[in-house]
């Protein structure tokens, strides 16, 4: 056992308690850490979370289990009531048992504080709805309540506990904490919460009868494994007030927009976007076989205007097939709703003419195996898909010297969509898929630098030498190998 996990089990060895078993446990990382870290360098609030990002109406999910919950309003008010408050939830002095007593996390009022079952309130303060300004720190703690704009506030210069009951804006952003069914626990028991982002948080049973975390959360992940917003256009790494304001969806922040108050070592998600290889036709239609297996192949041009159909035709569908968001497309990504989990993204492309690349984030095309049959032209037919309109089209006549994305498709009739499988590369890579119309599409560009029988497919780097090509080969977009995923 390490030296926080020896000090955690000899002080709850040490304290006894004189409240009524219950049946619920509260989460706490790093009981009496004050002894242990050093505060002056490392504190911990967590984040602040608006109300959209944990409306399990929009079907992101902050909890890493269903066990977890965020407390309801009934459930803070029999918190509070457990600790004393007696139905009123406004002034009581149930607040002192649960303060963290350092004033570090307090201003050196911290009226009273005891935090008897080391539940570590800290005051780590909100951001305001109405304009996205912070108020000041160490002065309050509030937590949000599950699908309301009701909050729970502990104070520095009091020893109560406040339900606030007012109409606190939906998009201001407090802190949170989880509470798990405690049933056949008694208080002062405990265990860990694993969250989305891997971080453990330890727990314990209060008073209620649950479980409670004992750190404010600083999740950054939804159970799926996407993004939390916690930026806007601005920069990568904050909203402005502005921006937090007029926020009408999920949104996260560290308090001040700085993350040195959210806790140790703490880092926002990597926004860096990958985009898979781009290849010339030839790739495509080798005969060695780009793909593993003749299960899967790259889609024709008929299979293309299938897949447009299906997703409403012309005008509509690119909006249907794209990925949402504005990391894989440049702003404003017009009318990406993703429906069918496609996930296209604007790779770019490379210029069969001079080998130049270009309309990174603004284009997202891809390749068919369909050859253009109609002199001149000696091209073939892709996807194309664009950033700043619903509408796609699958024209013929592309060079077959360009660059540009390719993604494929295997039977799946029978297949209800939405179902997913794996398409295992010549590589060793996997690309996940998903079903659509009866067909499995990847929903990843591919990253192969192989044929079926082994044999390499050149990577290409100078321009010159791209344009004058009559053969297969593959690129990274400007030959950064930071846009590559896998």
């Amino acid at each position: 056992m390490n030296k926080i996990g020896l000090t955690f089990a000899i002080l709850l060895v040490a304290i006894t308690f004189s409240c009524k078993s219950q049946n619920f446990f509260w989460s706490h990382r790093g009981v009496v850490e004050e002894d242990i870290l050093d505060l002056t360098t490392c504190v911990e609030y967590g984040l602040l979370y608006n109300s959209y990002a944990i409306d399990y109406s929009t079907g992101d999910t902050i909890t890493s289990s269903d066990e977890w919950t965020i407390p309801t309003y009934d459930q803070a008010k029999a918190f509070a009531d457990s600790f004393g408050a007696g139905g009123n939830y406004y002034w009581n002095s149930a607040g002192k048992h649960l303060k963290d007593t350092s004033s570090v996390y307090w201003t050196s009022l911290h009226d009273g504080a005891t935090n008897d079952y080391n539940f570590s309130a800290r005051g780590s303060s909100d951001r305001a709805g109405v304009d996205g300004v912070y108020t000041t720190q160490k002065i309050d703690w509030n937590i949000k309540l599950f699908n309301t704009s009701r909050a729970m506030v502990m104070y520095n210069d009091t020893s109560r506990i406040a339900i606030a009951i007012g109409s606190y804006e939906y998009n201001a952003g407090r802190s949170l904490r989880l509470i798990k069914d405690a049933t056949g626990y008694s208080t002062g028991d405990t265990t860990q919460y694993i969250g989305n982002d891997g971080q453990i948080y330890n727990a314990i049973v209060m008073p209620d009868g649950n479980f409670w975390i004992t750190d404010n959360l600083k999740e950054t992940l939804y159970r799926d494994g996407s993004i939390i917003p916690f930026h806007g256009i601005d920069n990568d790494t904050s909203f402005t007030d502005a921006e937090w304001a007029a926020l009408t969806t999920a949104g996260v922040c560290a308090y001040d927009n700085d993350v040195s108050y959210v806790g140790c070592d703490f880092e926002w998600p990597t926004l860096d976007p990958c985009f898979g290889y781009l290849y010339n036709w030839y790739a495509v239609d080798d005969s060695r076989e780009l793909t593993s297996s003749d299960d899967w192949s790259v889609p024709t041009t008929t299979q293309h205007d299938a897949l447009i159909s299906y997703a409403g035709g012309t005008t509509v569908a690119g909006g249907k097939l794209k990925k949402t968001g504005e990391i894989f497309w440049q702003s404003p990504n017009t009318g990406a709703t993703d429906d069918y989990l496609f996930a296209a993204i604007g790779g770019g492309e490379r210029d069969g003419v001079d080998g130049l690349f270009k309309e990174m984030k603004t284009s997202g095309d891809m390749w068919s195996s369909t050859a253009y049959p109609f002199a001149p032209f000696t091209g073939a037919y892709l996807i194309n898909i664009a950033y700043n309109t619903t509408s796609l089209n699958t024209p013929g006549g592309e060079t077959k010297k360009t660059g540009l994305a390719v993604r494929l498709v295997k039977d799946a009739t029978g297949i209800p969509d939405g179902t997913t499988t794996t398409y295992p590369g010549n590589d060793g890579k996997v690309y996940n898929a998903v079903a659509i119309n009866e067909l499995y599409w990847t929903t990843e560009n591919l990253e192969e630098t192989q044929y079926r029988n082994g044999d390499p497919i050149p990577e290409v780097t100078d321009n010159t030498t791209w344009a004058g090509l009559s053969t297969g080969a593959w690129c990274t977009y400007d030959n950064n190998a930071n846009y590559r995923c896998k």
